[in-house]
């Protein structure tokens, strides 16, 4: 376990907290085996979810489109079922997809001038624009439910987080951020912790039900739009587009590690439901995956042919997607990583 210098100094409304990191590097740790990309896509992809129970793929592209694929057999939903409803038009470059709960709807972080957040409900393909969000610059997620109730949703803007009910978009909660613009977001499993990677290279933490900030973490030298909660809430990842990953320790938010390798910017991370496995991918390198617990790097996926923009991993952790700036959407067997 690697020891790390830290100077932590306490604020009235904060925690500064800056760190000496030590450095982790990848490599090619052996092969793997995928299970192929899928077709169809139109243009670079942008976003992927799976839907809770493992049997839905969503996927975006930069050009707006966003489609549904069995996640077991990789073809569209409406294959099987002309009736079903695969395809949707974000309207724009849509920055994050999330399935609510109960996967009976979907929503999509647009950015781009105006910032919308779109919800479909999934068996209908209605959809429903929320909320008259300010306009957000955000690259990396931009948009995430609340908690485990699927009720509520964050939404990235240019003055920090608005928390908005999913039934009528109603505002509920504000979370400022006067000094830097939200560029990516995450909440924890419980709803009780937000994260937004921001502009000016720091990621600032708040309490979701006080709308308090608790933490300012600094590492990162340029923007960081990437940031993911392990399962269990204890580790923060952030990527950066200073192209490192960074695990930072909750609730102290102290930096355990700092793990290099993609080339520049670091745009999607996702944790392994275990939380053992966080993978990490940016548009102009391969994906990798690391041993979160040992520091250490496990393996490079290298099945798109240019980067990668987004990453999830499947309910049971056996698949990760991947969607490549090379219009490619990748399903991988990661079941048996190298040990």
């Amino acid at each position: 376990m690697a020891v790390l210098a830290c100077v932590a100094v306490s604020a009235i409304t904060a925690l500064v907290v800056v760190a000496v990191p030590v450095t982790v590097a990848a490599r090619q740790l052996g092969s793997h085996r995928y299970l192929g990309p899928l077709s169809g896509l139109e243009g670079p992809v942008s976003a992927v979810a799976f839907s809770q129970d493992g049997e839905t793929l969503a996927t975006a592209t930069t050009t707006g489109k966003i489609q549904l694929w069995d996640a077991t057999s990789g073809e569209s939903l409406s294959a099987s079922d002309p009736d079903v409803p695969s395809r949707f038009d974000g309207g724009g470059q849509v920055s994050s997809l999330a399935f609510s709960p109960d996967g009976e709807s979907l929503v999509a972080g647009v950015g781009g001038t105006g910032g919308p957040v779109r919800v479909w409900t999934v068996e209908t393909g209605e959809t429903r624009t929320l909320g008259n969000t300010a306009a957000s610059a955000a690259t990396g997620p931009s948009a995430a439910f609340v908690g485990t109730g699927g009720d509520r949703l964050a939404v990235a803007t240019t003055d920090g987080v608005r928390i908005l009910e999913v039934a009528g978009g109603r505002e509920v909660g504000r979370l400022a951020s006067p000094d830097a613009e939200v560029v990516g977001l995450a909440v924890s499993r419980d709803g009780s912790v937000l994260a937004a990677g921001r502009g000016n290279g720091t990621i600032q933490l708040w309490n979701v039900r006080s709308g308090r900030p608790t933490a300012t973490l600094r590492g990162h030298i340029d923007t960081v739009p990437a940031v993911a909660f392990s399962p269990d809430g204890r580790t923060l990842a952030s990527g950066g587009a200073d192209g490192t990953t960074r695990l930072w320790s909750l609730p102290a938010g102290t930096q355990a590690a700092m793990l290099t390798g993609h080339n520049q910017q670091v745009r999607s991370l996702a944790f392994s439901p275990d939380g053992a496995t966080l993978a990490s991918a940016g548009p102009d390198s391969p994906i990798r995956l690391w041993d979160v617990g040992g520091r250490r790097a496990l393996a490079v996926l290298s099945g798109h042919r240019a980067g990668a923009a987004a990453v999830a991993f499947s309910p049971d952790g056996r698949t990760l997607a991947s969607g490549g700036v090379d219009a490619t959407t990748w399903l991988s067997d990661v079941s048996e990583l190298p040990s």
